[in-house]
């Protein structure tokens, strides 16, 4: 883990303000986070391996959650290795921020 979850941090010094967990899951295990840690947008990339959480999320895809107050259930499909992060805002830039006023 680099930065924080819930009250636990990580004894690395964090140079940007993402937090991030790196897992692992054999095929058929799964791993639950929960609703207490969801307040933030959550991403979720998998470098081996598939996910259904609960849609299938394959190995070299990235998924985005909108903050909730729900619980997210990961399943390994096969055996997986992923990383979720969470920044501690994400802001969506409108058309004109991004291709300036015209």
């Amino acid at each position: 883990m680099l930065g924080t979850l819930g009250a636990v941090s990580s004894p690395l010094s964090a140079t940007s303000p993402i937090s991030y967990l790196a897992l692992g899951l054999n095929a058929g295990e799964s791993w639950r986070l929960s609703a207490a840690s969801r307040s933030q947008h959550l991403l979720v990339a998998l470098g081996s391996g598939s996910l259904a959480v609960p849609e299938s999320v394959q190995a070299n895809e990235l998924a985005c959650f909108e903050p909730s107050n729900e619980t997210i259930d990961f399943h390994a499909e096969a055996d997986t290795e992923f990383v979720v992060g969470w920044p501690p805002a994400i802001r969506t830039n409108s058309r004109s921020e991004l291709f300036g006023a015209h």
